[in-house]
Formats: structure tokens, sequence, C-alpha cells
């Protein structure tokens, strides 16, 4: 009697285990189908990102969402859109050189607020193979690395707010910027405001960079409102407003260009 009644449970749960898997596949499958998926705040990003088809669109309904890990775009086309409200909050202790890595063509991301709570990696990063990218409309705040690092080609940083990038090191700031490049071709930041970071507002670094583009945007300092990263209330913590180095193999034309770019930034900064 006690054999019987356990083979009708364990078939029972068998056939309930099984009926969930074909669901589960059903919906996976459905859910690559789709152009569009929406994310709530308790929805599953991480996987949301890996199963949008190319030229697909992701929605982060409003509310603050957590995943467990960093994210990674690595189809073509695909939009990350934020609807009014929707932020996106770094795991803790999370350890990856960025928290969005993008590493594909035509790739859209807008409205989302990217919040660091201040974790050691950048907010985005775009590869050297990405083409066609736009971020538009975002706020990145409260991280220790770099807000955005951005490699690839043909890139736009459009109306963002970019804000408290700090970090320390022995008391001494360290070199935390809101927006670099070491190999972008063709990068065009318009209409942001970036502000107390404690490295520069931009930095174009060594390397193979082409055609940067600064239009309408505000750089500027201002008293920390509240201690924070090392650095005091009312601290003005940054560097440059727009830094630009070359290879150290051409020192002399370095000297000619990062000398008065740099000059000209800081006058900038003390009339804010």
């Amino acid at each position: 009697m006690i054999n019987g009644l356990w083979g009708i449970r364990l078939t029972a749960v068998w056939v309930f285990a099984l009926s969930l898997c074909v669901l589960c596949g059903d919906l996976s499958r459905a859910w690559a189908d789709q152009d569009e998926i929406e994310v709530p705040p308790t929805g599953d990003l991480t996987a949301a990102l890996k199963m949008v088809p190319a030229g697909g669109r992701i929605v982060l309904k409003p509310g603050i969402h957590r995943p467990d890990s960093a994210l990674r775009i690595d189809s073509d086309g695909v939009s990350l859109v934020g609807e009014p409200g929707a932020e996106l909050h770094a795991p803790k202790d999370l350890v990856a050189d960025a928290f969005l890595t993008v590493d594909a063509a035509g790739v859209r991301i807008q409205g989302v607020v990217f919040d660091g709570k201040f974790a050691a990696c950048q907010a985005i990063r775009s590869l050297r193979n990405s083409q066609n990218l736009r971020i538009e409309e975002c706020e990145v705040r409260y991280w220790s690395k770099n807000g955005i690092e951005l490699d690839g080609a043909d890139l736009v940083v459009s109306k963002c707010r970019i804000h408290h990038c700090l970090s320390t090191s022995d008391g001494k700031p360290d070199e935390v910027h809101g927006v670099v490049t070491t190999n972008a071709k063709g990068l065009r930041i318009e209409g942001c405001r970036i502000s107390n970071c404690s490295g520069d507002s931009i930095q174009a670094d060594r390397g193979s960079w082409q055609e940067i583009e600064i239009v309408d945007c505000d750089l500027f300092l201002e008293p920390l409102a509240e201690s924070m990263r090392g650095f005091k209330k009312g601290d003005l913590v940054g560097g440059n407003a727009f830094d630009t180095k070359r290879d150290a193999r051409s020192e002399e034309h370095t000297s000619e260009l990062q000398s008065p770019c740099n000059l000209v930034c800081r006058l900038l900064l003390e009339k804010k």
C-alpha cells in the first residue's frame, strides 16, 4: 500500500515537472520571438538581454531594477529604454569592468538612470567593435570608476547627466572621469551636463581616437552637498573640463595640443 502511494505521488510530481519544463520552453520561445520585451522591477533583465532578438526593444518599467550581475548587449540594433522612473542599480559588491557592456552595432540606450552606489566599475562601456551607439537622456551617477567609456565608431552621448563619479586612494583623488575614450572613431557629446567627477569631465586618453565633438555641454564643479567617497562636504572635486592626450611618441605635438586646451578648461571651471 505504501509503495503504491509513493508510485502515484512520484508519477504526479514527474508529470508536473514535465509540464512546467514545457511551459517554460514555450515562454522562452515566445519571449525570443517578441520584438519588444517589458521588464518590471522584479523581472529578469539579464535573461531579457540574452533573449531579445536583433533589432528588438527592451522597456524597463518604472521602479528600481537590481540585476544580480553585470549586463551585456551583443545583439545588433537592440534598444534599452527606460520609462520615466526606471532606475538600474548596480549589484552589491559588483566585480566587473563595467555594469553594462555594449559589443554590437546600432544599440540605443535611452531614459535610464544608472546608479552605481559607488561600485568599483564603470557604468557603461562600448568595445571597439561597437558602431552607431546612441546613449540618450540617461543619468549616470555614483560610480567609483569612469561613468562612460566609449570605443568604437559613430558614437553619440546626448542630453545625459553624468555626476558624482568619485574615488580616493591614500587621501588623494583618483582619476575617475565622466566620459572617456581611447580609440573612438567619431564621438559626439552634445547637450550633456557633467559635474563633480574626481578626474576630468571628459578625457580623450592616449590612443587612436579621432573626430571628437563636444557641443552645447555644461562641464562644471560645485561644492559637494555631503561627504562621500573620502571627500568632505563643500569640497570642489575635479580636474579639467576636457583633457585631450596624445601618444608619448609625439611629445612635442602633445604639448602644443594639450596645454592650451587644459588652460581654457580650467578657466571655464573657475567661472562656474
